[in-house]
């Protein structure tokens, strides 16, 4: 998969401003609930709204059911990843109000591979595009009936 021009700009612009969603709900819940809850409800929060930026900004492709479930995928490596890091920052000996920022300097490279993958890989599928031609399966080859509409019989 080649990377187009602009989206890694973009993926930093979406990445910032759903960081900042996640981070300032993170900080008005850590003091009322355990760390992992209140990162999880954050996560789940910029979550929504980093999927409506990245498929439509980022990206520049059509939001899809399968789209969304292979982001939800890609989102559940993230945030284990997030979660793992951020509980190391904080044994480490970090302040749990601010173990984050080392941990976003970690995540957020993998995390643009990793969702970059699971948002685009479903367009760039080879079945997708055999799938789209009448009377064409999934393996490329054309059916008994394609070849005889075009009189190859």
């Amino acid at each position: 998969m080649k990377i187009e021009k602009g989206e890694p700009l973009r993926f930093i612009v979406t990445g910032f401003l759903a960081t900042v969603v996640q981070y300032a709900v993170y900080w008005l819940l850590m003091d009322l609930m355990v760390v992992a809850l209140a990162w999880t409800l954050a996560y789940m929060v910029s979550f929504c709204c980093n999927y409506v930026l990245t498929t439509y900004y980022t990206f520049r492709v059509r939001p899809t059911r399968k789209r969304a479930i292979s982001f939800a995928c890609g989102h559940v490596v993230n945030w284990s990843l997030q979660m793992l890091l951020l509980h190391l920052f904080i044994w480490l000996g970090c302040h749990k109000s601010w173990a984050p920022l080392p941990m976003y300097l970690v995540v957020m490279p993998i995390n643009f591979l990793v969702i970059r993958f699971f948002v685009k890989r479903i367009a760039e599928m080879p079945w997708r595009r055999f799938s789209r031609n009448v009377g064409t399966p999934h393996c490329g080859r054309p059916s008994a009936s394609a070849k005889e509409k075009e009189g190859r019989t």
